[in-house]
C-alpha cells in the first residue's frame, strides 16, 4: 500500500480535523502509566510510551455492557441503543492489534458473530505506532508478529525527526488520512530501514516448536490448575486485562422494577 508522510507541523492540524469527524482516542498519560483514552481538543496521542497499562481490546470489548433492557411491568424485552459513529484509536503497538484479531476469531465465525463486538470493531480505525525501540523482553518475532506487523492495522505510523512516516494498509486508513490532509508521498527506502532496525533489536526468543506434540486438552486439564485457581475470586480482573481473553458473563440486573441484561468481560 501507499506511504505517507507526516510532517510535524501538519500532525496536530490534522488531528484536530478528525476530531470533528471521528471519536479520537490515544495513549494519554495518568500518574505513571498510559492507558487509552479519548482525546479531548487540542490533546495529542502521546507517544512517549513502550506499552499501555491496559491493551485498547475495550475499544470493541468493553469490560461492562449493556445490552438488553425491561420492565417488570410489562415484561417487553428492549434492545438499548448504541452508538456506533465512526471512532479511530491511535498508537496501537502492532502486538495489540494482532491480539483483536484473535479475539475477532471468536466473535466473528460463519457460525456465530457478535453483532456487539463486531459493530463495534467494524466503526473503528485502527492506527498503530511501530515498536523502534523494543523492550529486551519482547519475543514477538517468535510468534509470527513482529514490531512493524500489520495485522489488524489500517495504517501504521513511525515517528522519524521530520514528523511521520506511515503505511497505509486498508481502505479504511486511506480514507482518515484523506480526512487528516495527510497526502504527501513517503518513501518506503525509509520504512524499510527502520523495520530492519527495528527487528534486529527483538533479542528474546520463544521456543514454540514442542507445543505441537501436547494435546490441547491435556494441558487443559492439567493439574496445576487446581494450585493456581485456589486464590481465585471470581473478580474478572484477569478476563478484563488479557488483551486476547473472550471470555464473559451475562448479569441479569433488577432494581425498582426496571431490570438489564449485561455482558461483562
Amino acid at each position: 500500500m501507499e506511504i505517507i508522510k507526516i510532517d510535524k507541523d501538519k500532525w496536530a492540524s490534522g488531528v484536530e480535523d478528525l476530531k470533528s469527524l471521528y471519536k479520537v482516542s490515544g495513549p494519554v498519560k495518568r500518574d505513571d502509566s498510559y492507558n487509552f483514552e479519548e482525546l479531548e481538543k487540542g490533546t495529542l496521542p502521546d507517544f512517549s510510551f513502550l506499552n499501555t497499562k491496559l491493551s485498547p481490546k475495550s475499544i470493541a470489548f468493553p469490560q461492562s455492557e449493556v445490552m438488553m433492557s425491561y420492565s417488570t411491568n410489562d415484561n417487553i424485552m428492549k434492545e438499548v441503543e448504541k452508538d456506533y459513529s465512526p471512532r479511530v484509536i491511535f498508537g496501537i503497538r502492532p502486538c495489540d492489534a494482532k491480539s483483536l484479531e484473535l479475539v475477532k476469531m471468536n466473535f466473528d465465525t460463519e457460525l456465530y458473530k457478535d453483532p456487539y463486538w463486531l459493530n463495534s470493531y467494524n466503526a473503528t480505525t485502527f492506527i498503530g505506532f511501530a515498536c523502534d525501540k523494543p523492550d529486551d523482553k519482547c519475543f514477538c518475532l517468535s510468534t509470527g508478529s513482529g514490531p512493524y506487523n500489520e495485522e489488524g492495522l489500517d495504517a501504521l505510523l513511525v515517528e522519524t525527526e521530520e514528523g511521520f512516516t506511515a503505511k497505509l494498509v486498508t481502505e479504511k486508513g486511506e480514507k482518515l488520512f484523506e480526512s487528516a490532509g495527510w497526502n504527501k508521498k513517503g518513501d518506503i527506502e525509509i520504512f524499510n530501514s527502520f523495520k530492519k532496525t527495528a527487528e534486529a533489536k527483538i533479542i528474546s526468543k520463544l521456543q514454540t516448536d514442542q507445543l505441537s506434540q501436547f494435546d490441547t486438552l491435556d494441558l487443559y486439564n492439567a493439574p496445576f490448575w487446581e494450585d493456581v485457581s485456589f486464590a481465585c475470586l471470581n473478580c474478572g480482573t484477569c478476563t478484563f486485562a488479557c488483551p486476547t481473553c473472550w471470555c464473559f458473563d451475562i448479569s441479569d440486573e433488577i432494581k425498582d422494577g426496571k431490570g438489564s441484561y449485561e455482558k461483562l468481560g
